[in-house]
């Protein structure tokens, strides 16, 4: 996984906008009238979605912060990950 991933996982969060835009057509202006039954079918799997999308996105940014794809740049890991850059560096020039 790579930090598009997560860049994706976190757009699929704002598909509950568009979810709730269908159930506003379907209240206000679709020619077929709704139950409550089937309004509330409707709103009970949004929130599904929307708590499994959220899931799946905390996932991966679990993933990619253990993977140490994301680092804290503050932290002592991404300062040993930069040192080891600059001795590799370093020694491919003195080669």
């Amino acid at each position: 996984m790579n930090r598009f991933d997560l860049e994706e996982a976190l757009m699929n969060l704002d598909k509950v906008g568009e979810d709730i835009d269908t159930i506003i057509y379907a209240v206000g202006d679709s020619p077929t009238k709704y139950t409550e039954d089937q309004l509330l079918n409707m709103l009970i799997g949004i929130k599904q979605l929307h708590d499994t999308r959220y899931e799946k996105a905390w996932n991966v940014f679990e993933e990619l912060v253990h993977n140490k794809t994301l680092l804290n740049r503050n932290s002592e890991d991404y300062i040993d990950l930069q040192e080891q850059a600059y001795e590799n560096s370093q020694e491919k020039i003195n080669q």
